[in-house]
């Protein structure tokens, strides 16, 4: 897991989309969340979806690991 999160994500707010985002994962086998960087996407989805897992590619190694060898992740 990475930990390079600020210390505001303990005041995380529930977002008005999460409830048509959680329906959307039901629904389709990929959902993507887009848009510009610091705006709450990766704290949005480690905390309304805390039950899967969560790989960043900000971790050098893992990045490697995907690069070389995709289907271990």
């Amino acid at each position: 897991m990475n930990n390079n999160h600020s210390s505001n994500e303990i005041y995380y707010k529930k977002r008005i989309i999460s409830d048509k985002i959680k329906s959307a994962v039901k629904n389709f086998p990929v959902v993507v969340i887009t848009g510009a960087r610091q705006t709450g996407k990766s704290t949005f989805l480690i905390n309304e979806f805390s039950h899967f897992k969560y790989i960043s590619f900000d971790d050098y190694s893992i990045l490697a690991q995907a690069r070389i060898d995709p289907a271990s992740l």
